[in-house]
């Protein structure tokens, strides 16, 4: 598991067990979302240079 995912996870259970105020609760939310967009970013730039270096190989 990467560390974004765990992240989110830990996060999200905070998020069941203790109680918050709503100006808490909304940083953790941006908090998660901040993790899953550069969790996907991430995922993103791997993919273009995986892609780049077997179209190196295929040519």
């Amino acid at each position: 598991m990467t560390d974004y995912k765990k992240a989110i996870e830990v996060l999200f259970a905070m998020l069941k067990k203790y109680k918050f105020t709503k100006e808490e609760k909304d940083a953790i939310m941006t908090a998660i979302g901040t993790l899953d967009f550069g969790s996907l970013a991430r995922n993103r730039a791997t993919r273009i240079i995986r892609n780049k270096h077997n179209k190196k190989i295929n040519n």
